[in-house]
């Protein structure tokens, strides 16, 4: 699998199991996306383990459509540019699986956040290695997981693009 077929590969997974973006709950998407990562590494990246992570992000925002707590996971990968010697001209793209709901008191009193894996990494002042097992088990325990877990959004995405 390469970064640019990660959602059509992700998407696959989901109608092998049944689930459709239009009534999926992260209790059911979540798994699905951690399975792939779990299973499938992205070729092109400079160094697999360092350069293919996940992020889980909350909060409630407003991107330019109206105000809604979102609840995200994201693969992110970073594939080495044309030029071997400039570690700036390293391409950065994203795979989303992201639940929108309409914004209520309680989403309102979580937080924003965000927790990174970067199992077998070096460690940074930005990223710490996490294995993948902490992170899922974080993202469970989270209040903002818990909050909606088998909650139906408004919307569910998945989508991929550049960074």
């Amino acid at each position: 699998m390469t970064p640019s077929s990660s959602d059509r590969e992700l998407r696959a997974r989901m109608r092998a199991k049944n689930l459709s973006l239009d009534s999926l709950t992260p209790s059911e998407g979540l798994p699905v996306m951690f399975d792939f990562y779990k299973q499938i590494r992205a070729e092109g990246c400079i160094n697999p383990v360092d350069r293919d992570m996940l992020l889980f992000q909350w909060g409630t925002y407003d991107w330019g459509q109206g105000l809604n707590f979102q609840l995200d996971v994201t693969r992110q990968f970073i594939m080495q540019g044309d030029d071997p010697n400039d570690p700036d001209d390293d391409v950065m793209s994203q795979l989303q699986l992201t639940f929108y709901y309409q914004p209520t008191p309680v989403l309102a009193e979580l937080s924003k956040g965000t927790h990174w894996c970067k199992p077998g990494g070096v460690p940074d002042k930005y990223i710490p290695c996490v294995s993948l097992e902490e992170f899922i088990s974080f993202v469970y325990s989270s209040p903002a997981y818990l909050a909606v877990a088998s909650v139906r959004p408004k919307k569910a995405e998945v989508k991929h693009g550049l960074v």
